[in-house]
């Protein structure tokens, strides 16, 4: 049997392009075990494990997005469980990053994770981790800069909170 690797990493065997995992799984240094059949379906699998490597490879994601992405579970599964998938990790650097860069208060990160498919207690921890003088402090910058309370609202602000902010000044 006759092995040619491809530049883009694959393999030619007999005439089929496969990957090493699956020359490997399928033992097929054996010439009795090569079935092209089994070598289709494996290769459809390692298509999409590696569709969705190289999309989590432009930026973090989150189990449902990768989900959403590939529609297997199989390989969510496997990437959870290799770290290429973390939802806590997830959670943290996007509420660490929002609340760099952006005005959102503790419910639009809520909404916004919420959507994103982070499950509803990895956002409560991590939201309850912030403390509320950081928050207190965004509300304050937005009402000095002569923002109406309508769009402090739409930036995830109740209204307990903006009076707090404002009572405490």
């Amino acid at each position: 049997m006759k092995f040619t690797k491809l530049k883009n990493g694959k393999y030619v065997v007999n005439g089929v392009t496969t990957y090493e995992e699956v020359i490997i799984k399928l033992n097929l240094f054996n010439e009795n075990n090569f079935d092209t059949k089994k070598i289709m379906e494996e290769n459809k699998y390692y298509e999409l494990y590696y569709k969705a490597l190289n999309y989590i490879k432009r930026g973090m994601k989150t189990k449902k997005q990768v989900l959403d992405f590939i529609n297997n579970t199989d390989i969510v599964n496997k990437l959870c469980k290799e770290g290429y998938i973390d939802d806590l990790r997830y959670t943290r650097a996007f509420i660490h990053d929002k609340l760099l860069f952006t005005d959102y208060g503790p419910l639009k990160l809520k909404l916004k994770l919420y959507y994103l498919g982070v499950d509803k207690n990895i956002i409560e921890e991590e939201i309850n981790k912030i403390d509320n003088e950081i928050f207190n402090k965004k509300i304050i910058k937005l009402i000095n800069k002569n923002k109406k309370l309508n769009y402090i609202i739409n930036q995830g602000y109740s209204y307990e909170d903006i009076k707090k902010a404002t009572n405490d000044c």
